[in-house]
């Protein structure tokens, strides 16, 4: 119960950023409406968590593997030596991550809270490791 209420929480935060991410996109009329799609799936899914928490593991499942697919669509957009093979390998980890968990939910708590973490490391790390490379760029 203390997972899916810390993992509840975390999505209703992570969706309350990327709304006022969207927002701030709009302002500067860049493109706003992935943000403001993936706020939205955040607070979603974090409501669904908090209200039944039996649900986590295929939630988090299909999280994984939409993030990963969402990630793949913008990497095609990239030009080449921006750093779009970042997107690519942390798209592939996320899909991969929501596979292995869907076809294995009876592993319990244990598995998913330290896939969790293994994804959150790596995915963050190709984030930083984009971040810096397109910052290069400029």
């Amino acid at each position: 119960m203390f997972l899916a209420v810390f993992i509840a929480a975390y999505l209703v935060l992570d969706g309350l950023f990327a709304v006022f991410s969207g927002i701030r996109a709009a302002e500067s009329h860049r493109r706003w409406w992935p943000f403001l799609l993936e706020g939205l799936a955040d607070l979603v899914a974090g409501a669904i968590i908090y209200m039944w928490p039996e649900v986590l593991i295929v939630l988090v499942a299909a999280w994984a593997v939409l993030t990963g697919i969402m990630l793949l669509a913008p990497a095609f957009a990239l030009p080449e030596g921006a750093g779009k093979w970042f997107l690519i390998v942390n798209g592939a980890i996320s899909i991969i991550l929501g596979v292995i968990i869907a076809l294995h939910p009876g592993a319990g708590v244990v598995f998913v809270v330290w896939s969790l973490a293994l994804y959150a490391l790596l995915f963050g790390a190709g984030l930083i490791a984009l971040g810096l490379r397109v910052r290069s760029l400029q």
